[in-house]
């Protein structure tokens, strides 16, 4: 699980605000995928 963690992490941080400021998104927000690791069902995490 820490490596998924991580990951996210990680992705979450190569988003800075200016790629919002560009593209015009009023409200900052993150999306990412998390697989659950006994069923494999994808797991929608938003933050």
């Amino acid at each position: 699980l820490n490596p998924t963690l991580n990951q996210m992490e990680i992705a979450l941080m190569s988003h800075s605000s200016v790629n919002y400021d560009t593209s015009g998104v009023s409200a900052p927000a993150a999306v990412c995928v998390l697989f659950c690791m006994k069923a494999g069902e994808p797991c929608v995490l938003m933050i």
